[in-house]
């Protein structure tokens, strides 16, 4: 995850260790880690409890970390997923990080969700 940053938007490390299952290309690729970044890797936990599994764990993790800095690969979103989340996790894979959500933008998104669930219930009871 990225550390708050001073002046700049993005920071790098010179470090190659993380959590490459859930990292962001850009991370991959240049060390750079942001917000947007953080962003990638809340979308994958988002995967994560969904679906119940680790990302990629077919994968050799040195493979795993190329095919995301090269092709962006994302785990497989199942078929049968609520198209909010759904759509809140692709936002926060967008390939180009200015393209993601802030974690502002996925609360209000949220919020919205749980408000309409609550309209439905009500309704259902009327």
């Amino acid at each position: 995850m990225s550390r708050p940053l001073a002046e700049t938007l993005v920071g790098t490390t010179k470090s190659n260790i993380g959590p490459i299952r859930w990292m962001a290309p850009e991370s991959l690729g240049n060390s750079e880690y942001s917000k947007a970044s953080d962003i990638w890797s809340f979308g994958i936990v988002v995967w994560e409890i969904i679906t119940r599994k680790e990302p990629h764990t077919d994968i050799d993790p040195i493979e795993v970390g190329v095919k995301i800095r090269d092709e962006h690969l994302v785990p497989p979103i199942p078929e049968d997923c609520d198209p909010m989340w759904r759509d809140l996790i692709l936002k926060c894979w967008q390939t180009d990080p200015e393209k993601r959500p802030s974690f502002d933008d996925i609360c209000e998104m949220i919020e919205r969700y749980r408000r309409t669930l609550e309209m439905r219930e009500l309704a259902s009871r009327g």
